[in-house]
């Protein structure tokens, strides 16, 4: 026993010297470590280092392999706490009696040196929960004999830290002590320990469990935390650029539009977005509002982008893909600060401050922020302003068993004075009366009117927070709140997040309309429609999901994935009817991966969904199939099918405006108020589908210092959920006239307009140097429609034709380089090929009266987008500043749209048509150039 215990503390403190290999001096430097005594299946096995020099030191390597195997493979250490170094084995991946492993230590030159045991005779732990072991030390079992097994891989997402499992040959006669240092060359070593693509390795949403993502049974992409700080975004959506496949338009800088795999529109609803599982998408219009996110870039740790159906798993919504983004946790004990300061030009300031930290079983997490910027359009006029802020704590109960709680909400609120729109509409309504009464006042009020309502036309909204929508320009003024609570043991969990939105809309672009009908070459007023101005409404959301992973091995071949969830939605409002509303939506899902040999994975999964909107059949039922095939180490080739729905958002289904109808002088559209009051929302919609078949190959090259990617698709989409009206011609008979309500209406309809989508995406990253990572990827999309109709049942004019609303290519093409001596520099371009979108017309909208288009169509794109960001890191790598530049090339390329749009004015010079004085800007602005300085600080 007392050797045992001697061994024991020389293993925990053990002091080397060595000679770097181009220096006479000799650097010193102390690795403590205590080794596990034990390990027990299916639980994580960890591995813990303290090495007070370690800023002299290049790596710190965990070599392993198990009972049988020959090689030993690679694990770096990461840095979790100060001097503290921690590596982890996956409990899944812990197999045989025992494992062994060695420590290896590499410095600034190359230099190796082996501790805590070497090759030839390395530590060994006994391995409980397989079959019965043996006891602790290398005397315990045999030598392990030539080719008695073949080497398995092990990999594991290390806190998002980016390192991936190598294989290396055994090295005897190599080792090092610490008088005598093996000295080595870098491109001998380095090559083979170095983390390449640890971070993006392994995924969790395309199963909802971790595996690796040449396994995925989807398309997946994965954006790292060095991704989105090297990217010079200052917001989450727009590194979602990078992503194959996504297509991200800029409305305004409040308002966002994303999308995958084509069909991307200012309504913004066919991607499912996710934060740490919880559903992000606004219940009420069925989109994301990514400007608005309660995080901030900072905060994110990496985001797992799904192309292609999800509603197998995720449900309604998840469409045309899934954008699940996981934030970072705390790795150590202690308390670590962030704190990121940008400020520059278009009223840029963005603000944000986090803590992570552990103390005892709890880790925890506080972070706050503030985002605003100004209009491009106008740099003076002030267009978002964001606060948002969270707190989540994650208690750790007892073994593999852990409960975690979160809170936040962010707020979308008036950067400057807003105008009152329901005055607006009062004084509107006086000089309308005013005109049709023959009171001998009607100057005086027009008059009174012209002046009252010049103080608000200048300014259409100085609220901000505008976002887009089909039916009107919406200023928002929003508070968003939201809690979870997560309970995990073992394989299973069970989740319930309440989300709450209490929003102000201001319907900027719903004008009146004053009914002039041509009877027998005479005009007659046939009065006036006014619809609300403002809609104040509060709705809530309940949602709960319980779910089971089997462990590996508990069922022969096979791993399952099942689960259940319910969720109850209610929403408030003024302004609509009915005032109240409530929906029940629920589903369950199992999913099954079967795999009899290693280079072949079969997946097959089926989820039923149901709500009360639409009625339950076979449209909530999704489906997906896929077979993963690995012919050679670290090459994976996939085919599949899958499918998915989105059912109708509360908009689309459920929301009737209320309007009132005023009567003119001699004629009376009594049917109008009815006609709107009943329209919008419908409630006999069914769910949009989608059915997708997929193939695609991933593969490693050069040791994983390449990863190539290559995925094909073709998809069907059906029962496109389209806004239309039709306000059927009036019976001028008599003078009580009314729009024929059997052919008239105005609401969000299944157009009939199916289509199909084929394309490919391709891509390669390549890490040439440690420091050093290139990017370029490219896609390629057709789309075609079957029913080229338009809202009003007529055929479609050339320039609306859906293959060209989509650019059919978009190239990005990127590097960057984070040197040792704190220097970092990135630059990024992002190329979208010609397309055309359209917009409704302000001017025609719902006004039978109007001669022009109810769209304005416009040519977009053919244009690159350059973005790029210079930093420097000192005082340890704790403090960096540098510049960050967005959209550079703007004012070379007169300032390009991403999405239609038109300036407004109030006075047009009628000699050449131009706008005297602009007061605002319809639908997409002109995107600016943006650059900002920045601050970093890590501590």
């Amino acid at each position: 026993m007392k050797y045992y215990f001697g061994a024991l503390i020389c293993l925990a403190a053990s002091t080397l010297v060595y000679q770097e290999a181009e220096a006479e001096d000799l650097l010193q430097f102390t690795c403590i470590h205590t080794p596990p005594l034990t390990a027990e299946a299916n639980r994580d096995l960890m591995f813990e280092a303290n090495v007070p020099e370690f800023r002299k030191l290049k790596a710190v390597i965990l070599y392993v392999r198990f009972q049988g195997e020959m090689q030993f493979s690679t694990i770096p250490f990461i840095k979790v706490a100060g001097d503290l170094f921690r590596a982890i084995i996956p409990g899944d991946d812990l197999h045989g009696r025992y494992i062994e492993y060695y420590i290896g230590i590499i410095d600034k030159a190359g230099n190796r040196v082996n501790i805590f045991s070497k090759p030839s005779s390395p530590h060994r732990i006994k391995i409980s929960g397989t079959d019965s072991g043996l006891g602790v030390g290398a005397e315990s079992e045999k030598p392990l004999e030539e080719g008695e097994t073949t080497w398995e891989p092990i990999s594991k997402d290390q806190g998002g830290i980016e390192g991936k499992t190598e294989t290396a040959e055994v090295e005897t006669g190599r080792e090092a002590s610490a008088n005598r240092p093996h000295i080595s060359t870098p491109s001998e070593d380095l090559a083979e320990v170095f983390a390449v693509y640890g971070a993006e390795d392994i995924v969790v949403s395309a199963a909802k469990r971790e595996q690796k993502m040449g396994e995925a049974p989807a398309s997946i992409f994965v954006i790292t935390k060095d991704d989105l700080r090297y990217s010079g975004m200052s917001s989450i959506v727009e590194v979602l650029r990078i992503a194959p496949g996504s297509e991200v338009y800029h409305i305004n800088p409040t308002d966002v539009s994303m999308g995958l795999r084509g069909l991307t529109t200012e309504m913004n609803n066919m991607v499912l977005v996710l934060i740490d599982g919880r559903e992000i998408n606004v219940d009420l219009f069925g989109n994301t509002f990514w400007e608005t996110l309660p995080i901030s870039i900072e905060d994110v740790e990496r985001i797992e982008v799904i192309r292609g159906p999800g509603s197998s798993l995720y449900g309604a919504n998840a469409y045309s893909g899934v954008v699940n983004i996981i934030t970072k946790k705390p790795k150590k004990d202690g308390i670590d600060t962030t704190i990121s300061i940008r400020g520059g030009s278009v009223g840029t300031a963005v603000v944000n401050g986090a803590l992570y930290g552990k103390e005892g079983p709890c880790l925890f997490t506080a972070s706050a922020g503030l985002d605003t910027m100004n209009a491009w359009w106008n740099k003076d006029y002030a267009s978002k302003r964001v606060f948002k802020g969270r707190i989540r704590g994650e208690f750790l109960l007892a073994d593999d068993m852990s409960l975690t709680l979160e809170a936040g909400a962010m707020e979308a609120s008036p950067a400057a004075e807003k105008r009152d729109l329901e005055e607006e509409q009062r004084i509107r309504k006086k000089f309308n009366q005013a005109q049709n009464s023959k009171d001998p006042d009607a100057i005086f009020e027009q008059q009174h009117w012209n002046a009252e309502y010049a103080s608000v036309v200048d300014d259409p909204f100085r609220g901000g927070n505008k976002i887009y929508s089909v039916i009107a320009e919406i200023g928002v003024q929003a508070l968003q709140t939201y809690t979870m609570s997560k309970f995990s043991w073992k394989g299973l969990q069970a989740k319930f997040y309440w989300n709450h939105l209490d929003a102000e809309l201001d319907f900027i672009g719903l004008e009146p309309i004053k009914f002039n009908i041509d009877v027998g070459g005479s005009t007659i007023d046939a009065g006036t429609l006014y619809f609300p101005q403002t809609l104040k409404g509060k709705g809530d959301t309940y949602d709960m999901e319980i779910l089971y992973t089997t462990p590996r091995g508990l069922i022969p071949y096979n791993r399952l994935t099942t689960g259940v969830n319910g969720r109850l939605i209610t929403f408030r409002a003024t302004n609509i009817s009915p005032n109240e509303s409530l929906e029940k939506q629920g589903g369950i899902f199992i999913e099954d991966e079967l795999k009899f040999v290693d280079w072949l994975a079969i997946t097959a999964g089926l989820r039923l969904d149901f709500n009360d909107i639409t009625p339950a059949t076979l449209d909530g039922l999704s489906p997906r199939a896929n077979i993963m095939v690995s012919p050679y180490k670290d090459q994976y080739l996939r085919v599949g099918f899958s499918s998915a729905f989105r059912k109708p958002s509360f908009l689309e289904a459920r929301m009737h405006l209320k309007v009132q109808y005023e009567p003119g002088k001699t004629m009376n559209l009594k049917n109008v108020e009815q006609l709107f009051t009943k329209g919008i929302g419908n409630p006999e919609l069914d769910n949009e589908k989608l059915y997708s078949v997929e193939a695609g190959y991933m593969g490693y090259l050069w040791n994983n210092r390449i990863r190539l990617n290559l995925d094909f698709f073709y998809t069907w989409y059906k029962d496109f959920i389209e806004f239309e009206y039709k306000l059927d011609e009036m019976d001028i008979a008599g003078l009580d006239q009314s729009p024929n309500k059997l052919d008239s209406y105005v609401q969000f309809r299944n157009s009939g307009n199916n289509a199909t989508a084929y394309g490919l995406e391709s891509g390669i990253e390549i890490r040439p140097l440690n420091f050093l990572k290139m990017f370029a990827n490219f896609s390629w999309l057709r789309v075609s429609r079957e029913n080229e109709i338009d809202d009003q049942g007529n055929p479609l004019p050339a320039e609306r034709k859906e293959e060209n609303r989509n650019p059919s290519y978009v190239f990005n093409l990127g590097a960057r380089a984070a040197f040792d001596f704190g220097l970092s520099a990135s630059v990024w371009m992002n190329y979208m090929s010609k397309y055309s979108k359209d917009v409704r017309n302000p001017d025609a909208l719902f006004d039978i009266n109007a001669s022009g288009s109810s769209w304005i169509t416009q040519w977009l794109g053919n244009e690159v987008m350059l973005n790029a960001r210079l930093g420097w890191r000192f005082l340890d790598d704790k403090l960096e500043v540098g510049v960050e530049g967005w959209n550079l090339l703007a004012p070379l390329r007169g300032y390009p749209r991403q999405f239609p749009g038109r300036a407004q004015s109030v006075d047009v010079d009628l000699s050449t048509g131009k706008d005297i004085r602009t007061i605002g800007n319809f639908g997409g602005e002109r995107m600016n150039m943006r650059i900002v300085g920045f601050l970093r600080y890590d501590y």
